[in-house]
């Protein structure tokens, strides 16, 4: 009985542990996405994204 539940108090640790590495992965590759897509864009476009994202955090 414990040892069972040893066990799943470690799985849950594993399972969120895996979680947050998956985040951290998925932030980190959405930040590279959009500095790949922002950098070759001109200032004026990139203005303009970044106003159309502004707007749409109101």
């Amino acid at each position: 009985m414990v040892e069972s539940s040893i066990f799943f108090l470690s799985d849950i640790r594993l399972l969120s542990f895996s979680f947050l590495g998956f985040l951290l992965i998925l932030c980190s590759y959405s930040s590279v996405l959009f500095f790949t897509i922002q950098q070759p864009a001109s200032c004026k476009s990139a203005r303009a994204i970044n106003r159309a994202a502004a707007s749409r955090h109101m």
